[in-house]
């Protein structure tokens, strides 16, 4: 098979990350392409190319590459009619690229690209197959996304069976659809685990040692983790909270702040660090004791399922496909959203029972070679492909 991908990526976060182990398994087997738009994450092109996956690149050196001001409609359109040159340039450039290479399919991770796809009638005849890694509900996509999702996509990947429900509820056949849980690459996440931290961490002799693996936006609940800590903190222990994320990123700076002014508020500057974006996480997830993820929307869950191959026991909220990843009390813990109680609870009840610790985690693992493996993911997908190239489904 001859399969291309095409995605905006800004930075290596999951989805670029899931992207590049599956083109890693299938250049195994198929020629494998990447269409990269700008070239503004050069950590992804390497991991790419060092999987051995051509990449092409459209628009080298192009400055404008964000628009921005999401919730500000006018702003944002300016900010479109700003970039327009460069989006007639891109099309321009992917109808020529993907033509060049003539594909049996073409997939993508979000609308933005899709976009770009559907407005290319010389690309009308190549199936595109949308891989939903998110949750997808109605409230978290744009009418417009929707529409193009519906119409312009021949199946849709679902990284989950709650994305695969969310997707249903707002008009998509469910005959169309395949869930196909996401995979990381194992071999990655051991190497990365035994290597050492990129610089000395705050704390380390502390205990518990959490850590919040996640981007630095509310969604993904590190407020809730912050206020756990001061529960556990007047409760006698002496808990460490590690949390990872760009700080510096613009869109998340109001949260940041909020973040730091809990934590004075709270006197928790002992108790609590950012240590900025990391490259690092398995090696830091070996130093925790514990990984906290109070995410209010999940697709998935990456930094669960390296949790679990890495025998960390972890506490998070029954979001999305945090539920196909984590049963309650076998293989990890759940709470409410927003519920820092709960969450603190749940930390307790761990450090007290070490027995149920070590079930949580044993059991944890050896799913994620029953049920989650690289292999079987691998065999899906190439099974959801070979369905559209010669049956026209």
């Amino acid at each position: 098979m001859k399969i291309v991908f095409f995605d905006f990526v800004i930075h290596l976060g999951g989805a670029p990350r899931s992207t590049v182990a599956l083109c890693k398994k299938l250049a195994q087997t198929d020629e494998v392409y990447v269409i990269d738009p700008y070239g503004t994450c050069p950590e992804y092109i390497t991991k790419l190319e060092k999987a051995s996956v051509k990449v092409d690149v459209l628009l080298k050196g192009c400055k404008n590459v964000v628009i921005g001001h999401g919730g500000k409609p006018f702003k944002r359109f300016f900010g479109i009619l700003k970039q327009s040159v460069s989006f007639y340039r891109l099309r321009k450039k992917l109808i020529k690229k993907v033509l060049e290479i003539d594909p049996d399919v073409i997939c993508t991770n979000s609308h933005k690209p899709l976009f770009f796809l559907a407005i290319s009638k010389q690309l009308k005849r190549y199936p595109i197959i949308f891989c939903a890694r998110g949750w997808f509900r109605k409230q978290e996509l744009p009418w417009y996304a929707r529409w193009l999702i519906k119409h312009k996509v021949k199946i849709v990947f679902a990284i989950s069976n709650a994305t695969s429900e969310a997707i249903q509820e707002w008009g998509f056949p469910k005959e169309k659809i395949q869930v196909i849980y996401e995979t990381i690459d194992y071999d990655e996440v051991f190497e990365l685990s035994n290597a050492p931290v990129l610089d000395e961490l705050p704390r380390v002799d502390g205990y518990p040692k959490i850590l919040v693996p996640a981007t630095l936006i509310r969604t993904k609940g590190q407020h809730t983790a912050i206020q756990a800590v001061k529960l556990l903190k007047d409760n006698g222990y002496e808990p460490i909270l590690w949390l990872v994320g760009d700080i510096s990123t613009g869109g998340t700076g109001s949260y940041v702040q909020y973040l730091k002014k809990l934590i004075s508020d709270n006197n928790l500057e002992e108790n609590t660090f950012f240590l900025g974006w990391r490259e690092d996480i398995p090696a830091l997830m070996k130093l925790a004791d514990f990984i906290v993820f109070p995410t209010h929307t999940e697709g998935s869950g990456r930094v669960v399922s390296e949790a679990m191959l890495l025998k960390k026991p972890v506490i998070s909220c029954p979001s999305g496909g945090i539920r196909d990843l984590i049963i309650d009390g076998q293989t990890g813990l759940l709470g409410p959203i927003d519920d820092e109680y709960a969450l603190a609870n749940n930390i307790k009840t761990l450090l007290k029972d070490e027995n149920l610790a070590k079930r949580i985690v044993e059991k944890a693992y050896i799913q994620m070679f029953d049920k989650f493996s690289p292999d079987k993911h691998i065999r899906l997908v190439q099974t959801g492909l070979r369905k559209i190239i010669e049956y026209n489904i």
